[in-house]
């Protein structure tokens, strides 16, 4: 069990493995293989060697990991990696679901360019998983200048929650997310399911496909931390104008998925 501490207004976790294996239907993987999709616009590709070491680090423990970029430009040749050549540019949904053509684990992640995996991600899969299962870990916050992370606050408690309990939040800095995704580990076979991501959105794809999720299969939320995220001037949530948008297609989300946000209305 890893060690959570509060420090001013950020919640730090240290260590920890999964202890939630105990909830899920379907027979268990295991020794599962994973598939680690990253869309990637080709301007962020210096941060793909930090992903490659941490995609690395994680295959040294002896999880079978494939890894799959889809780019419009070739990723360095020093990457052990499956290549997507897009033609132009795509959205992360429609990048998303190019590489997941390519997937053959039996659960997919997705880890975009400028991120990581942490220490611990291997944790949430060597020991088994069960395989019609969804499942989110925790993530936090990467400060690369002095090598720090702090998890998110707010994000669901560790155990199952069943089809549809949607009503927990995380308190971004400007407005809340009903339930959000963190990070996924999803069956391959239901992720092809629902059709993967909405190539219909442009952005927050990801809470759209973790709405969904939750409310038609519920979500075993693991006691691990599995995924870094770096900050970086070049980030998306620094842009005003970006999450104003983002927060209008979460509204539609919700709305499409009956998910009523506690405290509004």
């Amino acid at each position: 069990m890893g060690v959570v501490e509060q420090q001013g207004t950020h919640i730090c976790y240290r260590g920890g493995s999964s202890q939630f294996h105990q909830y899920g239907g379907g027979a268990a993987v295991l020794q599962p293989s994973v598939t680690i999709i990253t869309p990637s616009t080709g301007c962020r590709q210096e941060y793909l060697l930090d992903a490659a070491s941490s995609i690395e680090r994680a295959k040294n423990t002896g999880l079978d990991v494939q890894w799959v970029i889809a780019s419009p430009e070739k990723p360095p040749v020093s990457l052990e990696c499956d290549y997507v050549a897009l033609k132009e540019p795509l959205s992360p949904s429609r990048a998303r679901n190019a590489a997941l053509e390519r997937a053959r684990g039996d659960f997919v992640v997705n880890l975009d360019d400028d991120d990581m995996l942490s220490l611990d991600f291997s944790a949430s899969l060597i020991d088994g998983l069960y395989r019609d299962t969804v499942y989110a870990a925790y993530s936090a916050d990467w400060f690369p200048e002095t090598d720090t992370h702090h998890i998110w606050e707010g994000q669901l408690p560790p155990g199952f929650h069943p089809p549809g309990e949607v009503s927990l939040l995380w308190l971004a800095d400007t407005y809340p997310i009903a339930m959000h995704p963190s990070t996924l580990i999803v069956p391959r076979h239901t992720l092809e399911g629902v059709g993967g991501w909405d190539d219909s959105l442009e952005q927050a794809e990801d809470i759209d496909l973790a709405a969904c999720l939750m409310v038609e299969y519920g979500i075993v939320m693991l006691d691990v931390v599995t995924h870094y995220y770096r900050k970086h001037p070049g980030q998306m949530t620094r842009s005003k104008e970006v999450m104003q948008r983002d927060h209008e297609v979460i509204q539609q989300v919700y709305s499409r998925y009956g998910i009523s946000v506690v405290g509004e209305g």
